[in-house]
């Protein structure tokens, strides 16, 4: 193998796993704001990976694409009239990223298994992985991701539960 073909294979990989890291963070913030849209709360950005970025404005909401994929938030504004905001509503929408995601992972798996055959399409597989390792990763709690929010907000829920059966 000459060191051109060497070069271009690494470059291919490196620029898959890149992309696919990118993507993975755009559909898991995508998720989120799906799940405010549906609690009625507005979108003011969704900004997907960090460092030099570009911007766009779509329908109100503050599109940011980063460099660095490995890094996103969906930022929500103002709790539209008629909406409530509770618990629940919290565990739900902190859950929708993951599951979007993990979701999007096993359909380009069932793609994968119905249309390509696992010799010509490993990156499809890998990227594949990727996305449902990324949701799984993702609803542990840790820090200060998705499931340390869904813990919090879970324990929260029981101790309003609980003071509410006390009252009783």
């Amino acid at each position: 193998m000459s060191y051109e073909s060497l070069y271009e294979f690494w470059m291919f990989q490196f620029t898959a796993i890149a992309l696919g890291a990118w993507s993975s963070t755009f559909v898991h913030e995508l998720g989120h704001a799906l799940a405010f849209w549906a609690c009625r709360v507005r979108v003011r950005s969704i900004e997907t990976g960090v460092g030099p970025s570009f911007t766009l404005r779509i329908c109100g909401v503050r599109w940011v694409f980063g460099l660095n994929p490995l890094a996103g938030f969906c930022k929500p504004g103002a709790v539209r009239k008629n909406a409530k905001w509770d618990y629940k509503r919290s565990i739900f929408v902190s859950a929708a990223g993951p599951v979007l995601e993990g979701l999007i992972g096993l359909l380009i798996i069932v793609g994968g298994v119905m249309f390509c055959s696992f010799e010509t399409n490993l990156l499809l597989w890998s990227g594949a992985m990727f996305y449902i390792l990324g949701a799984i990763v993702n609803l542990i709690p840790m820090g200060e991701n998705d499931g340390a929010s869904i813990r919090d907000d879970l324990r929260e829920l029981m101790q309003t539960k609980q003071s509410k059966e006390v009252a009783v």
